[in-house]
């Protein structure tokens, strides 16, 4: 079964009877939540080594920088957000126990992935100012805080909550920094799945292949298939991985590639290239790239430091990968 929840997204929202469930706990602001989610991620051993807000820069005008006003909307932004997040958590969990309840639990092969980094829009948070969408008509809108995740409010929960849930990575949703590209996800079927944390590189495009290993079937390749004409399959399986029988997914001459607005990025090893412009600059710089900037996402997975002039032929051939495989 494929159960494809849109929620948590904004527009946030939610039933009445939720809207107040986590009221109270955002007081502390994003810089605080970030810190302890760092630390507490930390002590559950889910960073992968290298991880640390030792040289993080957030995007966000700081915490104490933004007035009451504005502080209060994105504290109420967040709470909804949050119910969103246990909202969707217990309606899994009610899927959870039918399994089990109907003794099917232990045979099935649970996956949950998050599509991309947390979002970080700023929809409907300053108050007065339209929501920018052009599929958003403002006058039919109240984004009062009053009416925050209730009919006819836009809001999202802003960046500087969505980098809480991003860093110590780099930017969030919408871009192609580690924040951007990196996803929760976990995979549960105690026949065969220990326990315990991957930092093995893993993509989207390896679920397919996977999932295909579990049923033991084989896909058909490239050609016409019951009258459609498909693309051969792309990804490699992990299921080998996840069962302890092997120590990687991808060989390390593998690569993964991204285009965004005219922006790339190439991972390949332990190595990323980056044309990305700078967080904050993508609505004046459609269109534009910066100079390939070279990072070792396994040393520095917050990509602090662009090690392309020591390794300029590394730099050189990777980019040429991406240019022509993944543009």
């Amino acid at each position: 079964a494929f159960v494809p929840y849109t929620t948590p997204h904004w527009p946030l929202g939610l039933p009445d009877d939720w809207l107040d469930r986590h009221a109270g706990n955002y007081e502390a602001g994003y810089d605080v939540l970030r810190e302890s989610r760092v630390e507490r991620a930390e002590e559950l051993g889910v960073l992968p080594p290298g991880a640390s807000l030792a040289s993080y820069i957030s995007s966000a005008v700081p915490w104490q920088g933004l007035n009451a006003t504005q502080r209060q909307r994105h504290v109420r932004a967040q709470e909804i957000y949050a119910g969103m997040v246990e909202y969707m958590d217990m309606s899994i969990g009610r899927i959870i126990t039918y399994l089990e309840e109907s003794g099917q639990l232990e045979n099935t092969v649970i996956m949950f992935s998050s599509d991309h980094g947390g979002s970080a829009g700023s929809h409907g948070l300053i108050e007065g100012e339209p929501v920018r969408d052009d599929q958003v008509d403002n006058t039919f809108l109240d984004n009062s805080i009053e009416n925050f995740g209730r009919p006819k409010s836009f809001i999202d929960h802003g960046v500087g909550f969505g980098e809480a849930a991003t860093a110590p990575f780099k930017y969030s949703k919408g871009t192609i920094s580690e924040g951007g590209l990196r996803a929760a996800a976990f995979v549960y079927y105690s026949k065969a799945v220990a326990p315990g944390v991957s930092h093995a590189l893993m993509d989207m495009v390896d679920i397919l292949p996977t999932f295909l290993e579990i049923a033991g079937t084989e896909h058909p390749g490239a050609g016409n298939y019951k009258g459609r004409e498909i693309n051969d399959i792309v990804g490699t399986s992990f299921w080998s991985h996840l069962t302890g029988q092997s120590d990687q997914v991808h060989l390390p001459t593998d690569s993964l590639g991204w285009f965004s607005g005219g922006q790339g990025a190439l991972i390949r090893d332990d190595y990323k290239i980056i044309n990305q412009v700078a967080r904050g600059m993508e609505m004046t710089a459609q269109g534009q790239v910066s100079p390939w900037r070279l990072y070792n996402i396994v040393l520095d997975p917050g990509e602090t430091e662009d090690i392309s002039s020591e390794h300029p032929e590394l730099l050189s051939e990777l980019a040429g990968e991406w240019e022509a495989n993944w543009r």
